[in-house]
C-alpha cells in the first residue's frame, strides 16, 4: 500500500479561474483503492468541487501531480488494454464521429496512446501514426507495432505539426488542463483538430449520483471539463459536441439493463452501466 502525497488546496477553478466554487462533499471511493494498478491510501478525503462559472468539476485535495506521473510511468497499461480493435470496442457514434476527421496521409498524434489500439485503426486508414505514452511497457508495445511513440510532449521533435490530436480518456487525468491544451494547440497544423473523449460531469447520471458517480471513483480522475469550458477556450473553436457511451456494449440496451439490474440488486450501483450516454465527444478546431 502506497501512502500518497496530496495536492494543495485550490482556491479557483482549474478550467476558467472562477472563485465561484461549491464543495459537493467527499468522494465515495471504493476500498481497497488503487491508482491504476498501485494500491494507495489518502491522508484525508478528496472532495468533488463544482464551478458555477464554467460548470466543470474537479477533485479538491487530489494526490500530487509529480507522484501521479511516477505511477503512470511505472504502470503496466493493462487497465486500458482491450482485446477488440478500437472500432469494435467503442460506441459506434464515437468511431463514426472520429473517422470523418481522419484522412489518408494525415498526421495523427494520440496522446495517452497506451499500446496503440487507436493508432492501429489510423494506420489502416493510411494515416501517419504517432503517440505519447508515459507507461514504459505500453510505449514499447506501441513502437513494436510500427507507431512512433514518445514518453511526453517535450520529446516530440521541434517544429513537428499534426493534423489531428486525440485525447481519449485522458483530459480527466490532466492536472493543469488549460496550459496542456495550449501546448496541444502549438502542435497543430493550420485548421488542425483536437478530438477529446471524456466523462460528462453534467450528464443526468453524474447529477443524480454526485460524489458517488462511478466516474469519480478512480483516484487518477481529477478534472472534469464541461462543454462551456471548451466553447470559451482561447485558440480553439468548438466544432462539435455530442453525448456518447464510452463502450460499444453500453450502447446495446439489453446488455446494459441486465448488468444494471444485477448491480442494483447487490446495492452496488453508482451509475454504471449508465441509463443514458454519460461521456462526451468533443471536436476542437484550431483558430488564429
Amino acid at each position: 500500500m502506497r501512502r500518497v502525497t496530496q495536492y494543495c488546496h485550490l482556491r479557483t477553478c482549474p478550467f476558467c479561474g472562477s472563485s465561484e466554487l461549491v464543495n459537493k462533499g467527499a468522494i465515495n471511493f471504493p476500498q481497497p483503492l488503487t491508482f491504476v494498478d498501485t494500491p494507495v491510501s489518502f491522508a484525508f478525503e478528496p472532495q468533488l468541487w463544482r464551478c458555477r462559472g464554467c460548470l466543470s468539476g474537479f477533485v479538491q485535495d487530489a494526490l500530487a501531480e509529480k507522484e501521479a506521473l511516477e505511477m503512470y510511468a511505472a504502470n503496466s497499461g493493462k487497465r486500458w488494454a482491450y482485446e477488440e480493435p478500437f472500432q469494435l470496442h467503442r460506441d459506434p457514434r464515437v468511431v463514426s464521429g472520429i473517422r470523418t476527421h481522419l484522412s489518408s496521409g494525415g498526421k495523427v498524434l494520440d496522446i495517452g496512446c497506451n499500446t496503440g489500439m487507436f493508432l492501429d485503426l489510423c494506420s489502416e486508414l493510411g494515416c501517419h501514426t504517432h503517440g505519447v505514452e508515459l507507461s514504459h511497457q505500453a510505449r514499447r508495445l506501441c513502437r513494436d507495432k510500427g507507431h512512433a511513440c514518445w514518453p511526453d510532449l517535450d520529446s516530440i521533435p521541434p517544429g513537428m505539426k499534426f493534423d489531428v490530436l486525440t485525447l481519449f480518456d485522458l483530459i480527466e487525468h490532466v492536472f493543469e488542463p488549460v496550459p496542456f491544451l495550449q501546448r496541444c494547440r502549438g502542435l497543430l497544423s493550420e485548421k488542425g483538430k483536437v478530438l477529446i473523449l471524456t466523462g460528462d460531469i453534467n450528464c443526468p447520471m453524474a447529477r443524480l449520483f454526485q460524489r458517488s458517480w462511478w466516474y469519480l471513483r478512480y483516484a487518477d480522475h481529477v478534472r472534469f471539463p464541461s462543454p462551456r469550458f471548451f466553447s470559451q477556450l482561447p485558440g480553439y473553436r468548438l466544432k462539435e459536441w455530442a453525448r456518447v457511451y464510452v463502450f460499444r456494449k453500453l450502447a446495446r440496451g439489453t446488455d446494459r439493463y441486465r448488468d444494471l439490474l444485477k448491480r442494483a440488486l447487490r446495492r452496488n450501483y453508482h451509475g454504471y452501466p449508465p441509463l443514458g450516454p454519460d461521456h462526451m465527444l468533443v471536436i476542437l478546431e484550431a483558430v488564429s
